[in-house]
């Protein structure tokens, strides 16, 4: 997403930047991100960098050799099989745990 998110990031800081020129001494606020990432946002999420984001990742078009046999050796600790036995869940009701003297449930039942 490096691809849309870092345009993002440095139109944000353009906009934050001439904010921040057009309004000497004064802070940003959370009441001005909301203008300032929108500006940021149009500029930078764009359909160039979007379609780039998803040639970059091979997705669109598909790309099968984007991707060496090591870039997924990390994944291996988890193609095992599970060899600790399932744990066993006791199925209890929960009105197991109920006192009948209790007074709500008393009213609830009449």
């Amino acid at each position: 997403m490096l691809a849309v998110y870092g345009p993002f990031k440095a139109r944000y800081n353009v906009a934050a930047t001439t904010w921040m020129t057009n309004n000497p001494g004064k802070t940003i606020s959370i009441y001005n991100i909301n203008e300032l990432a929108g500006l940021a946002f149009n500029k930078a999420m764009t359909r160039g960098n979007i379609l780039s984001a998803f040639r970059k990742t091979g997705i669109q078009p598909f790309n099968a050799d984007n991707f060496l046999e090591e870039d997924f050796l990390m994944s291996s600790a988890t193609d095992r099989p599970a060899t600790a036995p399932a744990l066993e869940v006791n199925n209890t009701n929960a009105d197991d745990n109920l006192d009948p003297r209790d007074d709500d449930i008393q009213h609830e039942n009449r």
